[in-house]
């Protein structure tokens, strides 16, 4: 067993024969899977923590016990000592390299999985297995690890300043979580990692990443619907990308109009716009080939008759994931009500005034298109409608058309 000082924990060593088969690819880069490791995977309960990888950190592990051990056995007792003894589900780090440099799959949940360590925001974390009293990582191992942090870098977009080498501690105290701290290290492995990046700097070439979307299904009323109901539409949706969506990014899914006039499905103060509305909650993932049902909400329209207005799936800066269009249709029941839409303006707005007079104060503004309840109207060519949330106003009837 290896020493484990105060609560500070290096490793743990659990003695397998040795099974090393297969491989896997990492994006570009060969890996050993985990399974192959003679681990039992039945064990691992890692549970989804989204990030986005913002920094590689390369950490060496040192063996400190003087019997001999193969790597391979030191992953293993790596992976059931984090998993199992500090119960967290699975190995901590993204992947572990061996020191002949092979590279070793980390954790099941990928790249995407973040793992909080106290002094970084969001790291992709590298083990490498040292051996006792090293000082630099092995002449066989570096190409390799260049190699895999070229792929991450240029795969996730990770500036090369933000790649570093460091000390990590993991603080294991009872009834409390596990503190994964990074501390300067000494030697030669900056130099080391110094001269890899440099290496490495010609092929460096971030890919941006490319989302793309599949409406799979939308589910809407099929029955009539009343004027003022609240009605949900399940958008079931499909990642078709390789690479997970995090709300409150610049690729977060929206709908929008297609044609860009106001749509009469508009909830005020639920949509973005007239045109627009979010589809996913704070801090919602959808991943890599994984299809999940959104809600959107919907007014029902002053329409009287079947209304059907197509959208599509845009991002967060407007730009549209083709492909993505979808119609969404209503049957709306005809009220006993006098009803007008607003006509074209020359300012593209009309006033709407707190009594019938073109001096009046202007309480609110409409746009052509709109529908509204009539409620009064005077000899003087004015029309009072019916705003909603108990506000009404008075228009210029020759802006309106009955319906």
């Amino acid at each position: 067993m290896p020493k484990i000082k105060n609560t500070t924990i290096s490793f743990l060593l659990i003695t397998f024969c040795l099974l090393i088969i297969g491989g896997i690819k990492v994006y570009g880069i060969e890996q050993t899977a985990k399974d192959s490791m003679a681990v039992d995977t039945d064990l691992i309960t890692l549970e989804d923590n989204f990030g986005l990888p913002d920094s590689i950190v390369i950490t060496p592990l040192f063996l400190e016990v003087d019997d001999f051990v193969s790597d391979a056995d030191w992953y293993r007792g790596l992976f059931y000592y984090q998993t199992v003894r500090l119960n967290q589900g699975d190995i901590l780090f993204h992947y572990v390299v061996l020191s002949d440099g092979t590279i070793v799959e980390g954790n099941s949940k990928k790249q995407d999985q973040k793992v909080p360590v106290e002094g970084e925001s969001s790291p992709i974390l590298i083990a490498y297995l040292a051996s006792e009293n090293a000082q630099d990582f092995e002449p066989e191992a570096k190409d390799p690890i260049s190699k895999l942090i070229l792929d991450i870098a240029n795969t996730q977009a990770i500036p090369l300043e933000n790649i570093s080498v460091k000390r990590m501690d993991f603080i294991a105290r009872d009834q409390e979580a596990v503190v994964m701290r990074t501390d300067v290290i000494g030697g030669r492995w900056g130099r080391s990692l110094t001269n890899m990046i440099d290496t490495i700097r010609p092929n460096y070439s971030p890919i941006e990443k490319q989302y793309s979307f599949a409406v799979e299904n939308v589910e809407l009323p099929t029955d009539t619907v009343n004027y003022g109901d609240d009605i949900i539409a399940n958008i079931t949706i499909k990642n078709t990308s390789d690479f997970a969506l995090l709300q409150g990014t610049e690729g977060e899914i929206l709908v929008s109009k297609v044609d860009g006039d106001f749509s009469n499905f508009y909830v005020n103060n639920v949509w973005l716009s007239l045109t627009q509305a979010p589809l996913m909650e704070t801090g919602q993932v959808i991943k890599s080939d994984e299809s999940l049902t959104f809600q959107l909400r919907l007014s029902t329209p002053l329409a009287f008759e079947q209304i059907t207005e197509k959208f599509q799936l845009i991002n967060a800066v407007g730009q549209p994931y083709p492909g993505t269009e979808f119609e969404l249709t209503l049957q709306v029941a005809r009220l006993d009500s006098e009803v007008v839409e607003i006509l074209d303006t020359e300012t593209g707005t009309l006033n709407v005034r707190a009594s019938a007079s073109g001096f009046s104060e202007v309480i609110s503004r409409v746009n052509p298109g709109q529908r509204f309840i009539v409620l009064e109207r005077n000899s003087g060519g004015w029309v009072k409608i019916d705003l909603g949330d108990n506000q009404s106003g008075w228009v210029s009837q020759q802006y309106t058309k009955t319906l």
